[in-house]
């Protein structure tokens, strides 16, 4: 995971030779885009937080699951209609809980990424009547 981020580090920053200065944008030549090195510590940054997100929803699910096996074991004796039940609610906040997880840290990192560049150029009109 780190030597991912590292080679992701290198081979972003290296676009302008790790410039910190602000270039022209190849998009409109009239604004000026965040330096190269910016982009890619927050490219990086961003791996990391999904790496780091993808490794508790992982750790998460399977302690649920852990749990729901027992459960489901222990309802089974009494009908597999319960044991169903059971499994299929478990099941519901496991996956209620990893896309939640996933949001929370999404919405977190697009507010802090927003302090740093700003409202985007994109608007979310925009981007949906494509």
């Amino acid at each position: 995971m780190v030597a991912f981020a590292v080679l992701i580090f290198l081979f972003l920053g290296s676009v302008e030779g790790f410039s910190t200065k602000a270039q022209p944008c190849t998009y409109s030549k009239d604004k000026y885009c965040k330096p190269a090195l910016a982009n890619a510590g927050f490219s990086t940054i961003s791996f990391l937080l999904g790496t780091t997100t993808s490794l508790v929803s992982g750790f998460l699910g399977m302690k649920i699951v852990t749990n729901t096996n027992a459960r489901t074991t222990l309802e089974a004796p009494k009908g597999v209609g319960k044991a169903f039940i059971t499994a299929f609610r478990s099941g519901a906040v496991m996956g209620f809980l990893l896309a939640a997880n996933g949001l929370l840290v999404l919405y977190i990192a697009i507010n802090l990424f927003k302090l740093y560049y700003g409202e985007l150029v994109m608007t979310w009109k925009a981007f949906l009547s494509l």
